[in-house]
C-alpha cells in the first residue's frame, strides 16, 4: 500500500519503513479496528498538530502512549518513550455535514470573557473566513477595567479564545484580533462582571470536580 501510495504520488523513494508491529501491541490493534468499524475514527502516529495544521473541520482526540519498545541510555538505564498518536474523525464522512453559526463563535467568544477578570465586555465581534484556506479568522472590541494591563488582557483574551473555539469546533482559527475600545471605570459595570466572573470560575470548578468523578 505504502509503495503504492509512493509511486501514484511520485514521492521520493521511501528510506525507512515503520511496521505497526513495531509501534503498536496486538490489543491497541485489535481496539483501533473495534473503534474504526463502531465510531469512524482512525488512528494514525503523528502529532496532533501536524494533522491540524492541514485540515480544518476534522474532528481530533490526541492523546499519549507508551512505546512498548524500550531505549538503553548510555548508562544501561531503561527508559520509556512517548508516541503522541491522534485519533481522527474527517468531517465529511459517516455523519454527514455539519454547520455552526457565527453566533456559536460569539457565545464561546464571550463565555472567554466572563472568565478572565478585568475584561468587562466584547462589544462586537467578526468572524471572516480566511482567503486561502477553510480556516476562521476573529476580530473584537473588548473593553477592560480600569487598573488591568492591557496588552496582557488582549494576549490573554488572544490565547483563550483560540483554544475554546478550537477545541469545541474542532475548527482552525488562524487568527484573532484584539481591539480595546474602553476603559471602563462605571462601579456598577464592574461588579457585574465580578459577578459573571464568579459564576464562571465555580461553573469550571464544578466541571473539574464531575471529570475527577
Amino acid at each position: 500500500m505504502v509503495k503504492r501510495i509512493q509511486e501514484n504520488l511520485k514521492l521520493p523513494k521511501i528510506e525507512k519503513t515503520i511496521y505497526i508491529q513495531e509501534v503498536s501491541t496486538k490489543e491497541e490493534m485489535e481496539e483501533a479496528v473495534r473503534i474504526r468499524r463502531t465510531e469512524g475514527k482512525h488512528i494514525v502516529p503523528v502529532p496532533t498538530f501536524e494533522i491540524k495544521k492541514d485540515f480544518s473541520g476534522i474532528l481530533l482526540d490526541p492523546f499519549q502512549i507508551l512505546k512498548r519498545g524500550r531505549k538503553k541510555n548510555k548508562k544501561n538505564k531503561k527508559e520509556n518513550a512517548g508516541v503522541e498518536r491522534s485519533v481522527i474523525r474527517p468531517a465529511f464522512s459517516y455523519f454527514g455535514k455539519y454547520t455552526i453559526k457565527d453566533k456559536v463563535f460569539k457565545d464561546i467568544i464571550r463565555l472567554v470573557c466572563d472568565r478572565i477578570k478585568g475584561i468587562t465586555e466584547i462589544s462586537t465581534i467578526r468572524i471572516d473566513k480566511a482567503q486561502n484556506s477553510n480556516d476562521i479568522e476573529i476580530s473584537m472590541n473588548m473593553e477592560i477595567a480600569y487598573g488591568y494591563n492591557i496588552s496582557e488582557m488582549a494576549e490573554e483574551m488572544k490565547i483563550q479564545s483560540k483554544k475554546e473555539l478550537e477545541y469545541m469546533t474542532s475548527v482552525n482559527i488562524s487568527m484573532v484580533n484584539v481591539k480595546i475600545v474602553k476603559i471602563e471605570v462605571d462601579e456598577e459595570k464592574l461588579q457585574e462582571k465580578a459577578l459573571r466572573y464568579e459564576k464562571a470560575i465555580k461553573n469550571m470548578t464544578k466541571l473539574e470536580k464531575n471529570k475527577r468523578k
